[in-house]
């Protein structure tokens, strides 16, 4: 495997909270190993193409057997009661994605699942192989949309990879209660209104409106009620 070089996207200062579509990818993928490699590993790759056996540069696909690869080392199959595997061992040929999939992509979701402040270190035959390995996986990290809030505590390591894994739920959820309290107000003047027999006199040609502006107010409740178990369990799994 030898992907082509690509140059990493500049991030900005003050990186964009996630939407509601990207948290329920983060949840998922936080749960299942293979859906964070066909859904959030995949956007280290977005650009770059890589050489695969039959001697041609493709972009990033995996097939059946990264998907039997992953599912082995998940744990997939094992007793609701026992953890992944902690030592598993996989032989297989060159340019199959091995050290791409094995190598990076499940350290990547280990950081990824577990949250905090993580650290790893990588082991190969050879000091300068092993720092190789050490750069694809820091440049896989740097690049991922999904990653935009991690903080790389030693980033002149070669061989040791350390971040703060953060989705910046505390930001969020800091100013959660003042949004949902903020919305429940504005649902709550609206049934108000409507409760008053004077609406119907003064207001008539406005209900239907009125009807719509609840209909909505009581949508951005739900949703945000809604977001905020979502960053809930997201800093759960951080702490």
């Amino acid at each position: 495997m030898a992907p082509t070089s690509a140059t990493p996207p500049k991030s900005s200062d003050a990186p964009e909270p996630f939407s509601e579509d990207e948290l329920k990818i983060i949840q998922a993928a936080q749960a299942d190993f293979w859906f964070f490699l066909t859904h959030v590993y995949a956007r280290s790759f977005e650009g770059l193409e890589f050489l695969y056996a039959d001697g041609q540069f493709k972009p990033w696909s995996l097939g059946l057997l990264q998907k039997t690869w992953a599912r082995i080392v998940a744990g997939d199959g094992l007793p609701p009661e026992r953890p992944p595997y902690s030592r598993w061992r996989i032989m297989a040929p060159r340019l199959h994605l091995k050290s791409t999939v094995l190598g990076h992509g499940y350290l990547f979701w280990r950081f990824f699942s577990e949250g905090g402040d993580v650290d790893a270190l990588y082991i190969a035959y050879k000091k300068p192989l092993a720092e190789e390995h050490m750069e694809k996986l820091k440049r896989a990290i740097a690049v991922n949309p999904y990653t935009r809030f991690w903080r790389d505590n030693n980033p002149q390591a070669r061989s040791v990879i350390d971040y703060t894994v953060t989705f910046n739920e505390q930001r969020e959820l800091d100013g959660m209660e003042t949004a949902i309290l903020a919305a429940e107000a504005r649902k709550a003047a609206l049934e108000a209104r409507f409760s008053d027999p004077a609406t119907y006199q003064r207001e008539g040609a406005a209900v239907a409106q009125m009807r719509v502006d609840l209909e909505a107010a009581t949508a951005e409740v739900e949703r945000l009620y809604a977001r905020w178990q979502e960053l809930e369990a997201l800093r759960g799994r951080s702490e």
